[in-house]
């Protein structure tokens, strides 16, 4: 009997409906089209021009500050391809937990790292997924916090993310993406409205007063790629380690 059933199977798959049916299941294992689209893309996950937007200063940045602190873990909001996460998985050579609210880069995201123990892709909203993280890992130790999850011009969940990171990590390090560099036009960052801009007059009101706010001390001239800005979040009792090496500039408040 099993053999009968494998060659009525094999009789199938050569009918024009039977292959149909075996693209249709393909489709399904890799998540559906967009997902097999992605998969079957030359160089997908290098997006932006690779981890950190292409950014030779981004990167050189966040690898400072990763080998002046031992970081317990990192925590990564808008995970996209998964450029960036690899990068901070590598750098922090800690683990990384990073998620997408959208289900076809995060699904992408989640079959690139199949294969890696340190690095945990969640499919979800960002702000439900630090609360889990918070349940469920220590918050004592320093973390290395990546949010880039402010893609959406109807929902922005930044200034949300960053009171709850503060709220509830005792020794956070947050490198915001996207970011008005003041002073330095040449640096991208995001806007999406009155009080929703990625600047710093709009997120001062969600800053506390313990925390203080640096920015890229290297000109938008000298970055590669992308040349988007970015802030660098931290209490003003920081981690031990804390070495930004002169790659930041202190904004004053």
């Amino acid at each position: 009997m099993r053999v009968l059933r494998a060659r009525v199977r094999e009789a199938i798959k050569g009918t024009r409906p039977g292959q149909w049916l075996v693209a249709v299941r393909r489709l399904r294992l890799w998540g559906g089209p967009g997902q097999a689209v992605l998969a079957a893309t030359p160089g997908a996950q290098w997006t932006w021009g690779g981890p950190m937007n292409g950014q030779d200063g981004r990167r050189a940045l966040v690898r400072r500050i990763a080998t002046g602190i031992r970081f317990r873990y990192a925590v990564e909001t808008g995970t996209h391809r998964g450029a960036s996460t690899a990068f901070l998985a590598d750098v922090t050579g800690a683990p990384v937990h990073t998620v997408d609210a959208d289900p076809v880069s995060g699904g992408y995201a989640t079959r690139v790292f199949a294969g890696r123990t340190d690095v945990t892709v969640s499919i979800d909203d960002s702000r439900r997924f630090l609360e889990r993280v918070a349940g469920e890992q220590v918050r004592t130790d320093p973390v290395l916090f990546y949010l880039d999850a402010h893609w959406d011009a109807q929902d922005l969940p930044l200034w949300e993310e960053i009171r709850y990171v503060f709220a509830h990590w005792d020794h956070p390090v947050v490198v915001v993406d996207d970011f008005a560099v003041p002073g330095d036009p040449g640096y991208g960052f995001d806007a999406y409205g009155v009080g929703r801009s990625l600047c710093l007059d709009d997120l001062l009101p969600h800053l506390p007063e313990t925390v203080e706010a640096w920015f890229p001390s290297l000109p938008s001239g000298s970055e590669s790629g992308a040349r988007r800005g970015c802030v660098v979040l931290v209490r003003s009792t920081p981690p031990a380690g804390w070495d930004h090496g002169g790659l930041l500039s202190a904004a004053r408040r």
